[in-house]
């Protein structure tokens, strides 16, 4: 699993008249274009937080929906093959895909708040690197009052931890509540995808019921009312599955896959446009419009997009496939845990640098420790078992204690 917050999709990515209409291509086969789906959506993360435009934060959402879509693909079809999930290989899994470079950034960024914060700067990252550490940090946010977002203040290089805790909430249940709906549907994919369907019912009237009487940021921050992007993505993924056992023929003629390729490529269109149109109206994450029907409407069409985009043919996949977009999809999690660091240590060393200059120089520096951070931390231990620990990551466990140490002195001071 090469995953964002993210597994790297697998699926189709081509089309040939051999494949029935309607099917998937085989189970290991990377789907370019849900890749390119993530490296868009990275995309349009950095240009909202270089505060290029009030607009994109729906790019939070659209990383974890593609996240929970592809995990739960996958748990899926473990758990058609040999009938359970193991939860050992998952944890083990899960754990080297996303804690070493998790590590890694919050010990650099603790060092260089330590070198160059101000002292309010020094003294609010330190329970915030302890509550990412807990997986609370959506919480411990919204407790101490801090915005998620305000694009006229200074950036705060671990703003975003939030979404790591909430991502990190759902890793460690998703398995666990899979298993248990599997089983309760009898190993049968209509009922379990029914079943997901009524999660994501009763997470989408969660935010609609909260919006009357709690502020916008316990809305955007709290587990219970962001849980839908993850939650529907794991009905979508059960409902893809289910369609894919079901194709809408097995005629191979030519006349047959136009139209299948027409179709699916009409409804990624449809998808796309829902995105566009949500992602117009609602200006900023504190609209009240985004939590009575916006978050719904943005799922829905992300939801169309990556099910049609699993299908073959469709006219999009080589389009949305595009090598540099799938490649950004690849570094999809690096680039998230590592841009907000990167934009603040630039600002604060050049504190007249235009908003251009850092999505700039900011994104081009961001990309390249974003493939070193995937090709030397992230993808080395995946390939290793959990206990062998490498001699050369000791100093890096030992500088994330000091860190730690020293940041809770400062505190304590």
């Amino acid at each position: 699993m090469n995953s964002p917050l993210i597994p790297s999709p697998e699926g189709p990515n081509n089309t040939s008249d051999h494949t029935p209409v309607g099917d998937s291509a085989a189970p290991k086969e990377r789907n370019r274009a849900l890749e390119g789906c993530l490296g868009i959506a990275t995309l349009v993360l950095l240009v909202y937080h270089s505060n290029q435009t009030n607009r994109g934060f729906y790019a939070i959402d659209a990383l974890m929906f593609i996240a929970a879509f592809v995990l739960t693909a996958s748990l899926i079809r473990e758990q058609t093959l040999t009938g359970r999930i193991h939860l050992s290989s998952y944890y083990q899994r899960t754990f080297k895909r996303y804690v070493p470079a998790a590590l890694a950034m919050l010990a650099v960024t603790s060092l260089l708040i330590f070198l160059f914060g101000n002292t309010h700067e020094q003294q609010k990252s330190f329970p915030t690197v302890l509550a990412t550490l807990g997986q609370v940090a959506n919480w411990q946010q919204l407790f101490s009052g801090v915005p998620n977002w305000d694009n006229t203040t200074k950036i705060r290089p671990l703003a975003l931890m939030w979404t790591l805790s909430l991502a990190g909430q759902f890793l460690a249940l998703l398995p666990i509540l899979s298993q248990a709906l599997w089983t309760l549907a009898k190993k049968k994919l209509g009922i379990f995808t029914l079943l997901l369907f009524s999660l994501t019912v009763a997470a989408a009237s969660v935010s609609p019921m909260l919006a009357a009487s709690h502020t916008t940021e316990r809305l955007y921050l709290g587990s219970d009312a962001h849980a839908l992007p993850l939650v529907a993505g794991s009905f979508f993924a059960a409902l893809t599955a289910w369609i894919q056992k079901h194709p809408l023929a097995v005629n191979k003629t030519r006349k047959a896959i136009e139209r299948a390729a027409i179709l699916w490529t009409s409804l990624s269109l449809v998808g796309i446009a829902l995105i566009a149109v949500e992602h117009q109206l609602n200006e900023s994450y504190e609209y009240a419009l985004n939590y009575r029907s916006g978050l719904i409407v943005v799922c829905l069409g992300l939801g169309i997009l990556c099910q049609s985009l699993s299908m073959r043919p469709n006219f999009l996949q080589p389009i949305l496939g595009f090598a540099p977009f799938s490649s950004l999809g690849r570094l999809n999690y690096e680039i998230f845990i590592l841009h907000l660091p990167v934009s603040w240590i630039l600002h604060t060393v050049f504190p007249t640098l235009a908003p251009i200059s850092l999505l700039t120089y900011g994104g081009i520096f961001t990309i390249m420790l974003s493939a070193i951070a995937h090709f030397r931390i992230t993808q080395a231990p995946a390939h290793q078992p959990w206990y062998a620990l490498k001699t050369n990551n000791w100093p890096l466990i030992c500088l994330a204690i000091a860190l730690f140490i020293a940041c809770a002195g400062v505190v304590i001071y």
